[in-house]
């Protein structure tokens, strides 16, 4: 698979990445690239969204590329942050972890963990996949849930059946890259949208998720077609009561 990332990434960030990855090794951690940059560089299509995880401490390795004249946002409490290098691309930095939600929609209990399990809290199969950016293994694809198979099927599958229990703002998440990518929820990922929506859990997803679900939305291509898609999965019913589709409103 190291063929795939050597002709698809450009070359400044070619040496960028394999850089990060000796930067890992010399500290003792390993880095992966991670999330919807990887689905992209699989399907072919541009995402300069770069997000790295690091088996080990994130904030310790964010602060060793001070040296490097990079500029540096962190987040200790998460132990994340962001690496902005001089030439102004940034890259989010991770450290693996697993999350535990003690119930619906609870602010997860966050605890170091295995590349394995970071990848596994997250959304969809197509998104919990990994480049390794390790010298010894550069460029391998890991895949441990069958997001490549899922890819080639254009099928968006959620992890486990408690996905939109613990975020039901990853329903919202799953219509706006359906219409992006032309990709298309399974059953059993539709039938836990629908048993979601009847146990009415979007109502409690905080004004702070909603906010940031709807400004990516909103700056989508083809947004109406997204529109279109959460009305049919009752999404925008569930958030919005009484909400017409396809009718002007009238004034009285």
């Amino acid at each position: 698979k190291s063929e795939l990332l050597e002709e698809r990434l450009s070359p400044h960030l070619k040496v960028l990445l394999k850089k990060m990855g000796e930067r890992a090794k010399e500290l003792g951690m390993r880095a992966y690239l991670v999330g919807g940059v990887v689905r992209d560089l699989l399907i072919d299509r541009e995402n300069l969204d770069l997000d790295v995880v690091v088996e080990g401490d994130a904030l310790t390795y964010l602060r060793t590329w001070r040296e490097d004249g990079c500029d540096l946002v962190l987040h200790s409490r998460f132990r994340t942050g962001t690496l902005i290098f001089p030439d102004g691309l940034k890259v989010d930095v991770a450290t693996a972890r697993r999350e535990f939600y003690e119930y619906p929609v609870a602010a997860p209990t966050v605890s170091v963990d295995s590349l394995k399990h970071d990848l596994y809290r997250r959304d969809f199969t197509v998104n919990a996949m990994a480049w390794d950016l390790n010298e010894e293994h550069w460029g391998e694809l890991i895949d441990y849930f069958g997001g490549r198979q899922d890819i080639a099927r254009k099928s968006l599958r959620v992890l486990h059946n408690l996905s939109f229990i613990e975020d039901p703002s990853r329903m919202l998440r799953g219509g706006r890259l359906e219409a992006r990518l032309g990709f298309t929820m399974e059953e059993n990922t539709l039938k836990l949208v629908k048993n979601c929506v009847l146990g009415g859990l979007l109502y409690r997803v905080t004004g702070r998720q909603l906010r940031h679900e709807l400004h990516i939305l909103f700056t989508e291509e083809d947004v109406p077609k997204i529109i279109r898609r959460l009305h049919a999965l009752n999404l925008l019913d569930a958030l919005f009561p009484g909400i017409c589709m396809g009718e002007r409103s009238k004034r009285a």
